[in-house]
């Protein structure tokens, strides 16, 4: 990601500026000391609204003023512009406020365009009209931590050369609008950050799974509250299952088992797989009769086996269906429907009658019957074949889904190419070499 710097201007500064800076009355006789500073939540670069004062290094309350409170900003002494009686003793003048020094400095982020996880080192802000002041970017370079502990100036006066030139351009600014602050355990209670939910929701689970892993074990959970369920759980879905185990075991049931019910049975059934039998049980059994009937019956295949991997649901048409009309439900369905690269066909029995790749129903005539396209006799495995063989019939034929059907011809389930390069992946990191 380029790193959004912003051209030195009179305008700009930065947090450390005003943090711990002395703070006096209109008659010039000292208040105390600014410890914090509360920003409104939601906005895209949101507006200062409150400036918190500590009377005394002992003091164990915080007193508020209402922004703008102070004649010049930033200043060596910040002077109020209102009278004194205007401060008011708050821990969080509005519930809605985001305070940058307590819930932003030192804290992990999400660096939502970048996919990242950051740590801030200091905020940068901007002075827009009088003495209204906006966020406009974090700093996570080093020297935004060297600013703040007060050393900048020493390390720069030991600089020569290039070296000081590069050193002083090493801010590293990202855009407030690319930023999701997490406070542990309320997210999406506390915060309602509409704008940045939107920006979480934007990502690919891949991505956001990347991101879960670098949070602790508060702030994972609040990322997949704070996404809507198909993501949150294809979200889950991509974790390493250790992270897998400590977010359900964080979640509560209901959430745990809504994600659970969402994912592909055969994705939720390797999750389950991996988790300490109660938890296992006590999931399954929260599930709806028909899903905990779906996993129960998947965790009891023997493992690197067909049964063991395969998808039960699988868009199945019946003899006699047009083409025009099988493009037609996939077009209207979920995009579940084409992640199984092919249509079965099916009789009542749910007995194999054959099969057609996505491929060629895009160039089969839409007035056809599917049984003049079909592939009549294809390839097929049982539920209990061994892993190592369904690989070699994918590699042998080229295939990109396989139907698994019982001794009698039922379909059972289908593997995708997706399932077997999963399983060759868990083999490789259980074994450190391919299974």
């Amino acid at each position: 990601m380029a790193v959004e710097v912003a051209r030195p201007r009179e305008e700009f500064f930065y947090l450390s500026q005003l943090l711990d800076r002395p703070v006096v009355s209109r008659d010039g006789e000292r208040v105390g000391r600014l410890v914090d500073v509360g920003c409104a939540a939601g906005e895209l670069f949101p507006r200062i609204v409150t400036y918190y004062v500590r009377p005394g290094v002992l003091a164990s309350l915080t007193l508020a003023v209402t922004a703008p409170a102070f004649a010049v900003i930033p200043d060596e002494e910040l002077r109020l512009v209102v009278p004194t009686s205007e401060l008011q003793p708050a821990q969080r003048r509005l519930p809605s406020e985001i305070l940058l020094r307590r819930e932003i400095l030192d804290k992990q982020i999400v660096d939502t365009d970048g996919a990242r996880v950051v740590r801030v080192n200091d905020v940068h802000v901007l002075r827009a009209r009088g003495n209204e002041v906006r966020v406009v970017h974090v700093d996570i370079s080093f020297r935004g931590l060297l600013r703040r502990l007060g050393w900048e100036p020493a390390v720069t006066a030991l600089l020569r050369g290039r070296a000081r030139d590069r050193w002083q351009r090493e801010d590293r600014l990202l855009s407030w609008r690319y930023v999701v602050p997490l406070r542990t355990g309320a997210l999406t209670q506390d915060l309602k950050l509409n704008v940045t939910q939107h920006q979480l929701a934007q990502l690919h689970p891949a991505e956001l799974a990347e991101i879960v892993e670098e949070l602790d074990r508060f702030e994972g959970p609040a990322v997949l509250q704070a996404l809507d369920v198909p993501k949150a759980a294809l979200t889950l879905a991509e974790l390493t299952p250790e992270v897998q185990r400590l977010l359900l075991e964080s979640l509560d049931l209901r959430r745990a088992t809504t994600l659970l019910a969402e994912m592909p049975p055969d994705e939720a059934a390797d999750l389950l797989e991996e988790l300490p039998d109660a938890l296992r049980e006590k999931l399954v059994s929260a599930l709806p009769a028909a899903d905990a009937a779906t996993m129960t019956d998947l965790l009891s295949q023997e493992p690197d086996t067909a049964g063991a991997v395969m998808n039960p649901e699988v868009f199945t048409v019946a003899l006699g269906t047009t083409v025009g009309a099988i493009s037609a439900a996939l077009r209207a369905g979920t995009p579940e429907l084409a992640k199984g690269y092919a249509v079965v066909v099916a009789d009542e029995d749910r007995r194999v009658r054959g099969i057609i790749a996505l491929t060629d129903l895009v160039r089969a005539d839409p007035g056809r019957a599917v049984e003049e396209v079909m592939d009549r006799d294809p390839v097929s495995v049982r539920p209990e074949d061994p892993m190592d063989d369904v690989a070699e019939l994918f590699d042998r034929f080229n295939l990109l889904s396989l139907p698994v059907v019982d001794s009698e011809g039922l379909l059972e389930g289908m593997v995708t190419v997706d399932d077997v390069v999963a399983w060759l992946r868990e083999g490789f990191d259980r074994e450190g070499r391919l299974t």
